[in-house]
């Protein structure tokens, strides 16, 4: 047989608007915090952690013993209306004069130390009703609310200062909140309709970039209040995605993105801010990325070997790459390629007093030369073009370089 513990049974009497407490007909001792509550008095009973009502105590001073009406547990933070104000109270005890109150739209809140609490129905409730207080914010959790459509986020009880609209991620909104230093999704903002205080989730810290999978089969990436997605250029690499923003100048690598599953944010790999063109290669196949760009058919009739390394020029845009350790680097792994010259259709380099040179990405065969002074003019045979190789019998280095 299992005994269930019989509730306490908690009276009272007053006279002289003092009182007296009683638990199972023994008299308690000590102070018992309370608060006026009209005519009737909110008291704490400590060892208990409930909060008791005594009704009507202003009219009820004959030291008669009544039953109290227990209210709510300790923790429950009260409140009534008293005319336009209120009344909050704390384990019993009234701390009116220790809250500030705020309106969100038509929503009335008060800060108390670093919690706000939201009084529901302000506005039409009776006075001297006691309600419970709603936590709408605290210093360990950031919530939200939206409103005829506009959002306010709430922090450590306070409302923050918002200085961005925010951005779409498919249904959730993303906002930057400068007093968090952090990005911050509400999760599901385009499809609820008005919502208090809902958990707000901090998706990256301040200048931290993150992307996501799209469920269409793109991607978002943000970095603070931007969604750099919106002018981006991007190609898949194998089972990445490479994405070139070209007001930050930054290309970035979203890992595996063709498997994943979309369902969290993720911190995308950022290439080296310097580079723009990036490498790759497996067996006898390579990539080449230029600016989100994936332009390695482009390349394909116009490239060398060169010892362990491969030059490569693309016609289009007259730009000549190299990647460097070509030869030993065949493990498929992106990495920035050199840029020789946007420009040029000649590199050439010497040692030893010997020369070699390549005309848009392809060995060049026999030539006629003549000094002058320092200078080597090269006239390929298979070519109807003059080249002067500058300075060449200072450069007897084995280095490659572009003619402009």
């Amino acid at each position: 047989m299992i005994f269930k513990k019989k509730p306490a049974k908690v009276t009272w009497k007053s006279q002289s608007n003092s009182f007296t407490v009683y638990i199972n007909g023994k008299e308690l001792s000590g102070d018992i915090p309370n608060g006026w509550v009209g005519n009737d008095l909110l008291i704490y009973l400590e060892k208990e952690d409930k909060q008791y009502l005594l009704f009507d105590f202003a009219l009820l001073q004959d030291n008669t013993e009544r039953e109290a009406d227990y209210i709510a547990k300790g923790e429950t933070i009260l409140w009534s209306k008293q005319d336009d104000g209120y009344f909050l109270f704390v384990n019993g005890m009234n701390v009116n004069q220790e809250t500030e109150s705020f309106w969100l739209d038509d929503l009335f809140l008060v800060k108390y130390q670093d919690k706000a609490y939201y009084l529901d129905n302000y506005s039409t409730t009776e006075d001297n009703v006691l309600h419970p207080a709603m936590l709408a914010s605290d210093s360990t959790q950031s919530t939200w609310v939206k409103v005829m459509d506009h959002f306010y986020i709430l922090h450590g009880g306070s409302m923050l200062d918002l200085n961005y609209d925010g951005n779409y991620c498919e249904n959730d909104l993303l906002v930057y909140v400068d007093a968090l230093k952090a990005l911050v999704i509400l999760i599901n903002y385009r499809t609820c309709n008005d919502i208090y205080f809902a958990p707000v989730y901090r998706v990256a810290r301040m200048n931290e970039f993150v992307y996501k999978k799209a469920k269409t089969g793109g991607y978002f990436l943000y970095i603070n209040d931007k969604a750099l997605h919106a002018n981006a250029i991007a190609t898949y690499h194998y089972d990445d995605i490479v994405v070139y923003e070209p007001e930050k100048n930054t290309t970035f690598i979203l890992p595996n993105i063709r498997h994943d599953p979309g369902d969290d944010f993720k911190k995308p790999i950022v290439m080296p801010t310097e580079e723009t063109a990036f490498w790759s290669a497996k067996d006898k196949s390579f990539y080449l990325i230029d600016k989100g760009e994936n332009i390695s058919t482009e390349t394909d009739s116009h490239n060398s070997i060169i010892d362990d390394d491969l030059l490569v020029y693309n016609p289009s845009t007259s730009t000549t790459y190299l990647f460097e350790d070509y030869m030993h680097l065949k493990d498929g792994k992106l990495r920035p390629a050199t840029v020789l010259s946007r420009s040029a259709q000649v590199v050439w380099k010497a040692y030893q007093n010997r020369y070699w040179i390549w005309y848009e990405g392809k060995a060049v065969g026999k030539c006629e030369h003549q000094y002058m002074g320092n200078d080597l003019t090269v006239i390929p045979q298979q070519l109807n073009v003059m080249i002067n190789l500058e300075n060449f019998r200072n450069r007897q280095n084995n280095k490659l370089y572009a003619i402009e």
